[in-house]
C-alpha cells in the first residue's frame, strides 16, 4: 500500500485539495500581521528549538544503542526511534519551514528509492521481523544522528527567516496529512500511526495557540472554527489505541480538510498571502 509522503506535501499536485493564493492587506490588519511575525520569530521559534533538542537527543540515544562493534540494545533503540519520531511529528511545521534540507535527511522521503537515511527509512530494518543486521542498523542510526545534531542550531539560526504566510500554509498542509495516516500505513512496522496523528495535531494546536488572540480579534468566527475543529479531531482519538478503533474516519477526513481550509483563511484575516499545493498521495 502506498503511504503518504510527508516530504512532498508542500510541492506535488497529483491529488490536490487545492492551490490557494489568499491575500489582501489594509491598515486595519497591518498591526496584526506584524504581531504575528513577531510571535513566529520569538515564541514559536523557541518552541521549535526545544522540539529540535528533543529530536537530537533521541537520535543520539538511538545511535548509542546501536554501536558498530559490541552488543546492540535493539529494544532501547526502538524506544529511542519512537521518541525521535513523535518529537519530530510534534514540531514538524517549524522544521520544514526552517531547515528543509535537514527535514529531508531526518524525516526521510518515504517513496524515494534514493533515500538512504531518515526515521522512515530506518523503521523497517529496526522493527520488522527479522530485524536487519547490526551493520545496517548502526550505519542508519549514525547517519540519522549526524543530521539530527544539526537541527537545533539550524532552527535557532536568526538568519533563517520565517514567513507567517508560509507558516499557516504549512500548518494547513500537515493537517490534511493527519487524516491520511489513519489507515495505519504511515508506520506499519513500529505501529505508531495513531500516536503520530495525535501528537501531530497536538503540536499544531500548540503552534496555533499563541496566534489565536490575533486571529480572534481579526475574525472571531474563524478562530472559533479552528479551535472547534482541533478539539473535535483530538476528541475522535480519545480512548483508542489503534487506528482501526477510530470511529467514523470519513468524518475525521472531512474535519481535517475543513481545518486545512480554515487555516488558509487566516491569510485574508491578517492581510497575508498564502500559497500552497497539497499532495496527500
Amino acid at each position: 500500500m502506498r503511504r503518504c509522503n510527508w516530504f512532498q506535501v508542500l510541492a506535488a499536485s497529483s491529488l490536490q485539495l487545492g492551490s490557494f493564493v489568499l491575500g489582501g492587506c489594509s491598515p486595519d490588519n497591518r498591526l496584526a500581521k506584524d504581531a504575528a511575525a513577531t510571535i513566529l520569530a520569538t515564541t514559536l521559534r523557541d518552541q521549535g528549538v526545544r522540539g529540535a533538542d528533543g529530536v537530537a537527543k533521541a537520535c543520539l540515544d538511538l545511535e548509542w544503542a546501536l554501536p558498530q562493534a559490541g552488543m546492540q540494545d535493539v529494544a532501547g533503540a526502538q524506544r529511542s526511534w519512537t521518541q525521535a519520531r513523535l518529537s519530530y511529528d510534534r514540531s514538524a511545521t517549524m522544521f520544514k519551514l526552517l531547515a528543509p534540507e535537514l527535514d529531508a535527511l531526518i524525516d526521510g522521503e518515504l517513496d524515494s528509492p534514493l533515500t538512504r537515511v531518515g526515521l522512515r527509512k530506518l523503521e523497517q530494518p529496526l522493527f520488522a521481523k527479522p530485524i536487519a543486521d547490526g551493520q545496517t542498523l548502526s550505519q542508519g542510526a549514525r547517519a540519522l544522528a549526524e543530521a539530527a545534531v544539526r537541527l537545533p542550531p539550524a532552527v535557532a539560526d536568526p538568519s533563517r527567516s520565517l514567513d507567517v504566510g508560509a507558516f499557516f500554509g504549512t500548518l494547513s498542509a500537515l493537517v490534511v496529512v493527519t487524516g491520511v495516516k489513519l489507515d495505519g500505513s504511515d508506520s506499519p512496522f513500529a505501529n505508531q500511526s495513531l500516536v503520530s496523528v495525535r501528537v501531530g495535531l497536538q503540536g499544531i494546536a500548540e503552534l496555533y495557540a499563541p496566534m489565536s488572540s490575533l486571529i480572534h480579534d481579526a475574525d472571531p468566527a474563524l478562530d472559533e472554527q479552528i479551535q472547534r475543529l482541533l478539539s473535535e479531531l483530538l476528541g475522535q482519538l480519545q480512548g483508542v489505541s489503534a487506528t482501526e478503533q477510530v470511529r467514523d474516519k470519513v468524518l475525521f477526513l472531512r474535519r481535517s480538510a475543513e481545518l486545512g481550509q480554515a487555516l488558509l483563511a487566516v491569510g485574508p484575516a491578517l492581510g497575508l498571502t498564502i500559497s500552497v499545493v497539497v499532495d496527500v498521495t
